[in-house]
């Protein structure tokens, strides 16, 4: 169930760490139900496949997910600092400019 609930968060990137995490802890109890299947103490093994498989399914999401919402995080950062330096430029030209064909070449 965590598995396919990690899966379901990892179709959007923001909340890709929150399917990154059910679905660490889905791979867990998948394993855990698989070592308790092979100890005959649990019959349920093709649950527990079915859980490490989706776990890791939402691990991979989820991680895809995070890499996506930080490079648009950074590229935002790197879009406002050429804006910043673009106003500065500006500023600078048109404080320089004497005549208006100088000011119109400042654009």
């Amino acid at each position: 169930m965590l598995g396919i609930v990690g899966l379901l968060f990892c179709l959007v990137p923001l909340t890709g760490f929150i399917g990154f995490i059910c679905g660490v802890i889905a791979l867990i109890f998948g394993i855990a139900g698989i070592s308790r299947v092979r100890k005959n103490k649990a019959t349920n093994k093709k649950t527990s496949i079915a859980g490490t498989i989706l776990g890791a399914l939402a691990i991979a999401g989820g991680i895809w997910g995070m890499v996506i919402v930080f490079t648009a995080v950074d590229q935002l950062g790197t879009d406002l600092n050429n804006i910043g330096d673009d106003f500065e430029n500006y500023s600078n030209c048109i404080e320089n400019a004497d005549t208006p064909e100088e000011i119109s070449a400042c654009d």
